[in-house]
């Protein structure tokens, strides 16, 4: 009595194998990372044009319970004109975004604020630069995590 075995293709097995460790990797990823980020940035802008260079790591999308907030440590550098407003924006499933929460930072320096939501839920953190009627020109740097 004759007994076939079925082989899979080496292709197929490391397709498998690589995306269970692709999905355990971003889970860890999501966990370590939950809420917690930096940015660092020029930008520019006023009229019809704007330029942006830097980086920006983590995840700028985070789950708030009650009593939650986001802590930002930003410090302003080189500012010759404009404003950055930090923003924390509800970022449900079927809603629009709103704003929640803001910040404004108009001077060079370092600082910390505390953005809170009122009612648990995901949101998001957003670093958006605003003209001073001469358009906007400087740089920041920004660390911001769950608490």
């Amino acid at each position: 009595m004759d007994t076939e075995e079925t082989q899979f293709p080496l292709g197929f097995v490391f397709s498998v194998a690589a995306g269970i460790l692709g999905l355990v990797a971003g889970a860890y990823f999501m966990l370590v990372f939950e809420g917690g980020g930096s940015v660092s940035k020029h930008v520019g802008g006023g009229g019809f044009t704007s330029s942006s260079s830097g980086y920006t790591f983590g995840m700028d999308n985070c789950n708030l319970g009650e009593g939650k907030s986001v802590r930002v440590d930003y410090e302003m550098k080189e500012r010759r004109s404009g404003e950055l407003n930090i923003y924390l924006m509800s970022n449900g499933f079927f809603q629009l975004p709103k704003v929640v929460a803001t910040h404004k930072v108009v001077s060079e320096g370092k600082g910390t604020c505390r953005l809170r939501a009122q009612v648990p839920g995901r949101y998001r953190i957003v670093f958006s630069p605003m003209p001073d009627g001469r358009g906007y020109d400087f740089s920041y740097d920004a660390k911001w995590k769950v608490e």
